[in-house]
């Protein structure tokens, strides 16, 4: 929680302003907070995504989780950024197949620009034929 001083006829008021957390995932004694957001364009747009995280005062993993199109990364308060469509991916082993890439770096550009450009409505269409793509070959 965040506390904002509101100044009211000449008398300081303290004014609870929630931040909210999109998930929390636990199990056991394991808890994961985690952000998610569509993109993050720009650095207001960044922070807006982790100020909440960054008032949670315990050691378990803050994510956020967007299309960025880029490489998972931490910064410098801990939290970790992953995107969306390469956690996808990775998890359905479509990133690499005996230890070797299944896609070039370039195609995997093209269709990451086409899924950012995509309607939300066509995930189901979109889902099928890049796991087909990937499949082939």
């Amino acid at each position: 929680m965040l506390w904002n001083t509101v100044d009211v006829n000449g008398k300081s008021i303290y004014a609870q302003k929630a931040l909210e957390v999109d998930f929390i995932a636990s199990k056991g004694d394991i808890k994961y907070y985690i952000q998610s957001a569509l993109s993050m364009d720009d650095a207001d747009k960044q922070l807006q995504e982790k100020r909440s995280l960054y008032y949670i005062d315990d050691s378990f993993k803050k994510i956020v989780v967007a299309k960025t199109g880029l490489k998972p990364s931490y910064d410098e308060k801990g939290v970790v950024i992953i995107d969306l469509f390469l956690e996808f991916l990775n998890r359905n082993n479509a990133l690499f197949r005996d230890g070797h890439k299944v896609i070039s770096d370039g195609a995997l550009v093209a269709i990451t620009l086409m899924i950012a450009e995509s309607d939300p409505k066509e995930k189901d269409i979109m889902t099928t034929m890049v796991m087909n793509l990937l499949s082939v070959g």
